[in-house]
C-alpha cells in the first residue's frame, strides 16, 4: 500500500484519454490513493511529454509521486517522468528519453486505418484488437470513445510491405515490415516536419521541415534549404526513384532540386500567384515532376504529362 502522501498520475495510450482511467479511480480513491489523469494532445510527442512534466509539476505538494503510463505513455513518461519519483509501465515499452514508441509488431495494429491526415481506429475492429478481455459493455464503452491521432505524411516501404508515418515533431509511426529507422520525437525542432520520402535504394528515409530542414536516417544527405530565407515554407518533398537526390516544394510552388534531382521549372517562374501548393510527385522516371493544391489543380514539369485536373 502506498505512503498517504503519495499521489498517482496516470497516462494513457495512443488514441484514448483521460476518460480510459474512469474506471480504476473509485477503486484508487476507496484505497485511500490520491490520483488524477492527463489528456494528451496528441498534437507531437514534445507536447504529450511536455503536458505530462506541467501535470507533474502540479504535483509539488506530494511527498511522492509516481506516474503511470500505459502503452504510448510508456514513451512519454520516459522523457518526462524524471520530475517523477517513481514510474511504472503498464503493458507498455520502456524507452530512452528521447526515442519514439515503436508500433511495429504491437497486437492490434491491423485496426489502424490512415484516412488523411490522421490515424484512428477500425471501431468495428477495436474491441477484438484492444478490449477482448474486458466485459463486453466496457468494450463498447472505451470504443465510442476513441480519438485519432494527427500525421503530417506517410512513406511506403520500398519492399511494399510496409509503411511509416510520421508526426509534425518528427516522431515515426512504423507498420507491417516497415523497419524503423529513428526519428526527431523528443527533440526541440526549430521548425515542424511537414514531409516525408523513403529511399528505394538503403530502404532508410528523409524528413523535411517547414523552413527545408532535412532529417535523414539511412538516407543520404544531399542538402536542404533550412540556412535559406525562403519566401514561403515548404510544404513537401519528392525523392529521385534511383535515390540519388530529391527536390522540395514551397507552398508558392517554389522548387529546390539537390543531388541528381534535376530543376525543369516552378510556379514563380511562371508567374501563376498563390497557387498554395500543398505537394510534389516525381515522374516514374525522375525526369519531372508534378505540384498539386487543395483544390486538385496540377502543374506538371520536365517529362511528367499533364493528364488534368480533379
Amino acid at each position: 500500500m502506498p505512503s498517504d502522501d503519495t499521489h498517482v498520475l496516470l497516462v494513457h495510450g495512443a488514441f484514448h484519454a483521460g476518460w480510459c482511467w474512469d474506471r480504476l479511480l473509485p477503486h484508487l480513491t476507496a484505497r485511500g490513493i490520491e490520483a488524477s489523469v492527463v489528456d494528451l494532445p496528441f498534437t507531437s510527442q514534445a507536447d504529450d511529454r511536455r503536458t505530462v512534466e506541467e501535470a507533474i509539476d502540479r504535483l509539488a505538494q506530494a511527498g511522492r509521486r509516481v506516474v503511470v503510463g500505459h502503452s504510448h505513455g510508456g514513451s512519454v513518461i520516459s522523457g518526462a517522468g524524471y520530475r517523477a519519483d517513481h514510474l511504472v509501465y503498464l503493458t507498455a515499452l520502456m524507452t530512452a528519453p528521447d526515442d519514439e514508441f515503436d508500433l511495429g509488431g504491437t497486437p492490434g495494429m491491423s485496426a489502424i486505418v490512415v484516412d488523411g491526415d490522421t490515424v484512428s481506429i477500425d471501431l468495428s475492429q477495436a474491441v477484438a484488437a484492444f478490449y477482448h478481455r474486458c466485459d463486453p459493455a466496457d468494450g463498447e464503452w472505451a470504443t465510442a470513445r476513441l480519438r485519432p491521432m494527427p500525421v503530417v505524411a506517410m512513406s511506403v516501404d520500398p519492399s511494399g510491405g510496409g509503411y511509416w508515418l510520421v508526426a509534425s515533431d518528427g516522431g515515426i509511426f512504423n507498420f507491417g515490415n516497415a523497419p524503423f529507422q529513428g526519428s526527431e520525437g523528443g527533440i526541440k525542432l526549430n521548425n515542424p516536419v511537414v514531409g516525408m520520402s523513403t529511399d528505394a535504394q538503403t530502404g532508410g528515409y528523409w524528413l523535411v521541415a517547414s523552413d527545408g530542414g532535412i532529417f535523414n536516417f539511412d538516407a543520404p544527405f544531399y542538402g536542404s534549404t533550412g540556412s535559406q530565407r525562403l519566401n514561403q515554407p515548404v510544404v513537401g518533398m519528392s525523392p529521385q526513384p534511383d535515390g540519388g537526390g530529391y527536390r522540395l516544394v514551397a507552398r508558392d510552388g517554389g522548387v529546390f532540386n539537390f543531388g541528381d534531382a534535376a530543376f525543369y521549372g516552378s510556379l514563380p517562374g511562371e508567374g501563376i500567384p498563390n497557387p498554395q501548393v500543398t505537394t510534389m510527385s516525381s515522374s516514374a522516371d525522375g525526369n519531372g515532376y508534378y505540384l498539386i493544391n487543395a483544390a486538385g489543380t496540377v502543374w506538371a514539369f520536365g517529362d511528367a504529362p499533364y493528364l488534368g485536373n480533379a
